[in-house]
Order: structure tokens, then sequence, then C-alpha cells
């Protein structure tokens, strides 16, 4: 249908009331919302007429058109949140690759060295403690 949106072939194209059962909480875990359910509520009508796209895992963006990056906790905060690269670096949308700010490199995802690539561990700089 030309009125439904292009996912890139990097994910599928749902009704609103499809992208709430597949919604999914900040920890990944299946946590469905029920949209559209009541037929009597006016407030809902756009349930199965509005359309969006669910993005493959690695993909983002309202069209899946991008990559994302990893994600790690911010290492200067109390928070466990996680953030692309770390809140410590830019990422490369058409890479999925994070270009870590100076004094920045990659973790295990908890700030300590590790393979993630997401720029969430302080590097010791020359001449700096």
């Amino acid at each position: 249908d030309a009125s439904q949106p292009s996912c890139h072939r990097h994910g599928r194209c749902l009704s609103l009331r499809e992208l709430a059962l597949n919604h999914k909480s900040s920890d990944g875990t299946s946590s469905p919302i029920h949209y559209g359910s009541d037929a009597n509520e006016p407030s809902l009508w756009d349930a199965d007429r509005i359309f969006g796209c669910q993005c493959d895992d690695g993909y983002g963006g309202f069209d899946c058109s991008h990559m994302t990056c990893p994600a790690g906790i911010d290492p200067l905060t109390d928070s466990s949140d996680l953030y692309e690269c770390s809140n410590k670096g830019l990422c490369d949308h058409s890479t999925g690759l994070c270009k870590c700010f100076t004094g920045w490199g990659s973790s295990d995802g908890s700030g300590s060295f590790g393979p993630k690539n997401d720029c969430g561990r302080r590097q010791s700089l020359r001449g700096f403690p």
C-alpha cells in the first residue's frame, strides 16, 4: 500500500495496534499495550489506520534506515540507563559504529574494559592522570 511507510527491508510495517502489542520495555522484555481494543473509545480511531515501522535488531529511525550503535551506561552518572555510545561519543548511523570522544574507549557496557565499542570506558591520556 502506497500510504504505508517503507521500512528499507530492515523492519516490518505495522498498524499502531500491532506496534503496541509488540511493545518492549527498556530492558527488552515483552510489554504489550492494548491500543485500540475498545471499539467504543473514539480517541482510538487510528489504531488500524496509521502505520509505522518495527525495526529489526541493529536498525532504528522512523523508517529503519539507520544502523544503531552499541549502548552502555554513562560512567559519569549514577544511572543504570543505557545510552547510545554511552553518551561519550557520536554514532555513525551509516556504519553502526561509535566515534568516541577524546579520552573514551570501548567497554564491557558497565565502565570496565571490554569489546562493546560503546565509548563507556575512560582511557588514560598521556600526561594526565
